[in-house]
This record gives C-alpha cells, sequence and structure tokens, in this order.
C-alpha cells in the first residue's frame, strides 16, 4: 500500500468556498446582504450542502439539479488546482444532463474538450462526496492513463479542505490510496485497463473513457468481449449506471456499434441526443460548431486561427490533415477498405485543379449544369435539400468539370426550394438542373416547368445508385472532376465524400451509402457528375430517363 503525499501549498479553504458561496447567493438574489450577515459561518455551510443535495424528477428517478452541479463546480471546486483555469464550461455544464438524466450514457467528445478531467474526476467526485459508500470504476485503454487521471482526481481531494474532511480514516486506520484504487468517503474507486478482469467488482457507476487504441493490440471482438461480457451485465445486474466517454477511431468500432439506430451497424450513428438501438442515450460534442460562421465550442480553449485556418500552416487541420482532423476534433472517420473516396483522391482532385486554372479553355459564355438531392420538405428532417453546380469545360476533346457552388438547407420548403434551383439556374447561365425524383422532386419538377426553368429527373434505384457512384470515383481518378479551393462548402462535401463507401447489412449484402451520418451531397455530386458528361456527348433531355 502506497500512501499518497498531498501538495497543500493550493489549498482551497472552507472560507474561500463560502465566500464564493455568499457571492453566489448575492449575484441570483437568493439573498440579500443583510440576510447573509444574520447568518454564521455553519448556517453558510450547511445552506451549502442544502444546495448541493437539491434533486429533481426526471422519469421518475431522483436526479441532482443544474443549480447543484453549478454550485459543486464554481463553488467548492472552481479550479483545476494543477494549471488554475476555471473549470466550468459548456461542455462540462452540457455534459452533465446527459450524464445525469440517463443511466447508460456514450458521449463523443473532441480531442481537448476535457471528457477524460469530467468522467475521472468532476462527475465521480460528486456523487462519492453526495453519497457516503459510492463504488466507482475507472476503465481506460490502458493502465498508465489510468494512473496520469487517477493521480488529477488525487490533486484534487488534497487541494479542497472540504474535500478533505470525508477523506478521513476508514475503521481507524489509514486509507488505500494508491495509483490503482483509493478510498474517499467511505466508498473506492478502482481502475481498470481494456481487456482486464473486473468481474469481482461490484459497483454504482461506470466510467469507461478513450477505451479505443491506435495500436490494434486489442482486436474489436476483443474490446467487445471485455465489455458486453464484463461491464455491460454489471449494469443489468446491479443497476450500475454507465458512462462510456471518448474518441472513435474507425466506421465499425463499438462506439458505432453502441450509439447505432439499428443492430449490427445497419443504421446510422447517432449524436444529436437519442437513445440507441442498444439503450444507451448518445451525444457528440465538436469542437466546429459551425464551420461557415467559424464558430467554436469553447473558444476560451483555441481559435479557428489555430484550428481550422487554411491559411496558416500551424493550424490543426494542415498539420493533422483532412482525414486526421475530421477524426480527432469532428468525430468523423473512414476506414480505408471501406471508404470509396479515401482522402488521397480528395487531396489529388484538389491539387489538380491548379493545374487546370493554367490550361487553355473555352471563353464565356460558360456551360453549367446543377445536381439536386431534395429532402422532404417542410420538416426539421435529418436529410438536408443540397443543391450542387458542376462547371464543364473541354481541353484536349476531354471533359473537365470543377464544383463551383454547393448550398445544402435542412428542412426546406418546397417554395423556397424552386426559388433556390430557379436563382442559381439564372445566376449559373440558365443551367440545366437535374433533380432525384422522390415525392418532392415531382413537385419541384413540375413547379419548374411552368417557370421555364431547362430540369428533367434521375430516378434513383440501387443499380444507378451504383452506376452513378462508380463512375463518380472513376472520373475523379482520372483527373476529370476538381475542387477548388477549401471553403466551408467543399469541406462539407469532402466530409460526407470521406464517409461513404459500402457496408454490409445484417444478411451480408453490400450497399454504397454513408458509413454514418448523410450523403446528401454525395448524392447530388454523383447526379451532377453523371448528367455533365452526357450533356457533352448527347442530346440530355433525350437521354435523361434512359439512365
Amino acid at each position: 500500500m502506497t500512501k499518497f503525499q498531498p501538495n497543500r501549498t493550493d489549498l482551497r479553504t472552507k472560507k474561500e468556498v463560502i465566500d464564493d458561496f455568499k457571492t453566489y447567493l448575492l449575484k441570483e438574489e437568493l439573498s440579500t446582504q443583510a440576510e447573509l450577515e444574520t447568518l454564521t459561518y455553519d448556517h453558510l455551510l450547511e445552506l451549502l450542502h442544502e444546495f448541493l443535495y437539491e434533486t429533481e424528477e426526471i422519469n421518475g428517478v431522483a436526479c441532482s439539479t443544474p443549480r447543484a452541479w453549478y454550485i459543486w463546480i464554481n463553488v467548492v471546486l472552481k479550479e483545476n488546482p494543477v494549471n488554475g483555469q476555471q473549470i466550468w464550461n459548456n461542455f462540462v455544464k452540457d455534459s452533465f444532463l446527459d450524464i445525469e438524466h440517463h443511466s447508460l450514457t456514450t458521449i463523443l467528445a473532441s480531442r481537448g474538450l476535457g471528457k477524460s478531467y469530467l468522467v475521472y474526476v468532476l462527475y465521480p467526485l460528486f456523487k462519492m462526496y453526495l453519497m457516503e459508500g459510492t463504488k466507482v470504476l475507472l476503465a481506460s485503454n490502458v493502465p498508465d492513463m489510468c494512473a496520469r487521471n487517477v493521480r488529477e482526481t488525487k490533486r484534487m481531494i488534497d487541494s479542497n479542505e472540504i474535500l478533505l474532511e470525508k477523506k478521513g480514516l476508514h475503521k481507524k486506520r489509514e486509507l488505500l490510496w494508491s495509483q490503482k484504487k483509493f478510498e474517499f468517503n467511505d466508498g473506492v474507486i478502482e481502475t481498470a485497463s481494456a481487456g482486464q478482469n473486473v468481474r469481482g467488482f461490484h459497483p454504482d457507476f461506470i466510467f469507461i473513457d478513450d477505451i479505443l487504441r491506435d495500436d490494434s493490440k486489442i482486436s474489436d471482438e476483443e474490446m467487445h468481449n471485455f465489455f458486453f461480457g464484463q461491464i455491460y451485465p454489471m449494469h443489468e445486474r446491479l443497476k450500475a449506471r454507465i458512462v462510456i466517454t471518448g474518441t472513435p477511431i474507425h466506421t465499425r468500432d463499438i462506439y458505432h456499434d453502441i450509439m447505432n439506430s439499428q443492430p449490427n451497424l445497419s443504421g446510422t450513428r447517432l449524436g444529436d441526443g437519442a437513445i440507441s438501438h442498444k439503450g444507451f442515450w448518445c451525444k457528440e460534442y465538436k469542437i466546429i460548431k459551425d464551420w461557415s460562421k467559424k464558430e467554436i465550442y469553447l473558444p476560451h480553449l483555441t481559435s479557428w486561427w489555430r484550428l481550422a485556418d487554411l491559411n496558416n500552416p500551424q493550424s490543426a487541420l494542415n498539420v493533422q490533415g483532412q482525414s486526421r482532423f475530421m477524426r480527432e476534433f469532428m468525430l468523423v472517420c473512414t476506414d480505408e477498405s471501406t471508404t470509396m473516396f479515401p482522402e488521397k483522391l480528395l487531396k489529388a482532385c484538389t491539387q489538380d485543379y491548379k493545374y487546370l486554372e493554367m490550361a487553355e479553355v473555352a471563353k464565356p459564355p460558360k456551360t453549367y449544369v446543377m445536381g439536386v438531392d431534395v429532402a422532404t420538405a417542410g420538416e426539421a428532417s435529418s436529410d438536408s435539400s443540397v443543391f450542387l453546380v458542376i462547371e464543364i469545360l473541354t481541353i484536349d476533346k476531354r471533359i473537365k468539370k470543377i464544383v463551383r457552388h454547393v448550398t445544402a438547407v435542412k428542412g426546406m420548403p418546397v417554395p423556397d426550394q424552386n426559388d433556390t434551383i430557379q436563382q442559381l439556374s439564372n445566376r449559373f447561365n440558365n443551367c440545366f438542373v437535374v433533380i432525384e425524383k422522390n415525392n418532392v422532386g415531382v413537385a419541384l419538377l413540375q413547379e419548374l416547368q411552368k417557370r421555364n426553368v431547362p430540369v428533367d429527373e434521375y430516378t434513383t434505384s440501387k443499380t444507378t445508385k451504383e452506376m452513378m457512384m462508380r463512375y463518380l470515383v472513376s472520373e475523379m481518378k482520372n483527373g476529370n472532376l476538381y475542387f477548388p479551393e477549401d471553403t466551408h462548402e467543399i469541406r462539407g462535401l469532402k466530409s460526407e465524400l470521406l464517409n461513404f463507401g459500402i457496408k454490409k447489412t445484417k444478411q451480408g449484402k453490400e450497399r454504397m451509402e454513408a458509413l454514418s451520418g448523410h450523403d446528401d451531397r454525395v448524392i447530388a455530386l454523383a447526379i451532377a457528375n453523371y448528367a455533365a458528361t452526357y450533356m457533352s456527348s448527347v442530346p440530355f433531355i433525350a437521354s435523361a430517363n434512359v439512365y
């Protein structure tokens, strides 16, 4: 047994906590200065604990309130004792509700948001402080990661006078206080690494953080056996609350399985706050909230310049590359074995554009074609209506195509879609429009014909979709399709392309679709690419219904 030696040079005292508590009460108008002056130190401490133990009923279960959590973070803990930084931020605020209101929770979060600190330090200590005898299991991919995060937890306890009161002695003996296991408030925290036997422990809370490894030393099958063979039965048998956090590695990893809308990875990965087919509440926190507005989720942590500005050679996007950046910061991952549009191919389509600009091309008027993939109108659907314009060039008797415009909007009503298509067609030299045929597409087609917009339909079946996609890959590999500079619209298109590939159904059949998320932009690009080629060789309206 190893005794942990606390460092109390940065001790947060009871007096500091109570002073901050009084400031909070005044700020929230929960008390007046005159009333506070009548309260003794012990009365204020008692009132503080009343707030910490405040609960509300959620789905028949008593849960700690957001106010109790706020006071725990901002009044009791306040700062990280290691670096002195304020703890409270939007991620700490938002993710608390995910964990507190659900017995099974999966949270995917960008690197650097503080998910490990949340599940190793902040939340476990909150529950252990409130409930005597609480048992917690913390699991990560390797023992070193467990030990590193446990040191953070111990440091928090030994740097706070209020927490130290509940460290104490256990049955008149010195507490167990090692790097793998330690006691607090008559409860215990134990750690485990992936694959380790944990069947003999009976925890109240299980926190699994960054369980996956890049080195593949633990196979997907072993990881699934560890979780569903050892961890999950604790929830079923002991009603232990399970929280899984991390960053995905590939499209068939355990996160994608647990967060999928359907069994056998046959659906989509959920992340907007929904219950998966395995019963887990699923939430994603990406570092970039809005590409077009350059809006960062936690702007105090980083800036657009440091994170994703293409003009900054040291930005994370430029240093890591598109696929790694999208995985680590935007939670979008692909496999070379399954994606049809790997990063190398997308890079080539962008780099070759520079040479195309220097080539001798036809003078205006230029020729364009628009591919349209429409979603259900009048609803805030998960799919987007996408309007994608391609410019068509003829160089050395070869057809070259450049993506010139992408618009993607969720839940756009039919009248707005008609207006958007007409405006874009007019803007790009009265370009021809090809619309995917569905219920909404038929309505658009009829209205646009009345407006004299050159338009035709495209009927998408499994066969025609696969043909279109293979042709799109072929044109990109042959250097006939180009992406200009990386705008946020082009990045959105590339992200969907990276995430589009071949998935197997539970019956073992293969389908071309989004590996996770959506493929609306990809469909619009494939339609426009196919139409652009055949517009250049045969009368398009005559051939449109053929393909």
